[in-house]
């Protein structure tokens, strides 16, 4: 890893919560957060080590109860969150995410993805979740290993 800032382009479902907490609460509302994810992710941002920026790239930015949500979990957590992508919905999530990074000189070797989904235009620099379980120290042991 170099000294720059390391960009966390972060989704949320089926990241910081998942499939089997989502049951054990027996909620279908996904606006939950799960604590295991959410310290894993902590977790993460501590063995970078390096300054960092987490831009939401989910869904929940849609919404501003959402963003307030996820703000409020990832202090608990002492994460903040820095920046959403913008709303598009004529371009993929990986489209977003490249203009993104162009727009503001940031190398990709720089970027982290954290998402459950498949990026196909992104997919050297993403750590794919499972939906069931959230993020994982696998996933966290994936990234770094990325991010070397």
């Amino acid at each position: 890893m170099n000294d720059e800032t390391v960009y966390i382009f972060l989704d949320v479902d089926g990241v910081l919560n998942n499939d089997i907490a989502r049951k054990k609460y027996r909620g279908t509302d996904m606006r939950m957060l799960n604590d295991n994810n959410l310290a894993e992710l902590a977790n993460l941002v501590n063995k970078i080590n390096k300054h960092y920026l987490i831009v939401l790239i989910s869904t929940w930015r849609y919404y501003i109860d959402n963003i307030n949500i996820l703000k409020k979990s990832l202090n608990k957590y002492g994460l903040s969150l820095s920046d959403c992508l913008d709303i598009d919905y004529t371009k993929s999530r990986g489209e977003l995410i490249i203009e993104y990074c162009q727009k503001r000189n940031i190398l990709f070797n720089n970027i982290l993805i954290l998402d459950d989904t498949y990026i196909g235009e992104l997919s050297t620099r993403l750590v794919k979740c499972n939906f069931k379980f959230g993020l994982t120290k696998q996933e966290t042991e994936n990234a770094l290993k990325l991010l070397r």
